[in-house]
């Protein structure tokens, strides 16, 4: 072993400067970034919250609400009333009996003050609407069905259509006689 010449053994390498510890959690941008982007989320979802109590308290919009809800209810119940079971059994795809004076009253609550409309002359509305392959009823025959199921007391209209298309139609008694026919076209509804 000498003291004065090279070293023996591997050479020495140099070793890099020891990296800082890395640091844990969040850096303040970060923090700063999601700060906006909740800020901004608040501040949209407190908007559409504001805009729809706004319209939600509208009078106006209540009343088209209201409105919609009716049509929906007077439409079930149409659809379930006396009669049209007796009418799908006629080959009715869609068999329904409005009431007329609920009707009037929906649209009555769309004008403005003033006279009243007179009551309607008929208690029903009787629609058949039959499909793209069926074959439609002739209006007698639907007006007795319908006579034999609902016993109306008072007159009713009644409209058959087939695929879009009305094919008879008219007033009819309690008792299911013709009144009056309706004019039918042979265009699309």
């Amino acid at each position: 072993m000498s003291m004065y010449g090279p070293p023996h053994g591997p050479p020495v390498q140099a070793q890099r400067p020891m990296a800082p510890a890395p640091k844990k959690g969040l850096s303040t941008g970060c923090i700063v970034a999601m700060a906006a982007v909740l800020l901004f989320f608040v501040s949209v979802g407190g908007v559409i919250a504001f805009i729809g109590y706004k319209i939600s308290t509208n009078k106006d919009v209540q009343n088209v609400m209201g409105a919609i809800g009716d049509a929906a209810q007077i439409a079930a119940d149409a659809q379930s009333a006396p009669g049209t079971s007796e009418l799908r059994g006629l080959g009715c795809e869609v068999a329904m009996a409005l009431d007329a004076a609920k009707l009037q009253k929906l649209g009555t609550s769309f004008m403005d003050a003033g006279t009243p409309p007179p009551p309607p002359e008929v208690d029903r509305i009787v629609m058949c609407q039959v499909g793209t392959f069926g074959t439609p009823p002739a209006c007698d025959d639907a007006a007795r069905a319908y006579v034999l199921g609902a016993a109306p007391s008072g007159k009713f209209m009644l409209s058959v259509t087939a695929n879009r298309v009305q094919t008879c139609g008219g007033v009819y008694s309690p008792g299911g006689t013709l009144v009056s026919p309706m004019a039918t076209t042979r265009t699309k509804l």
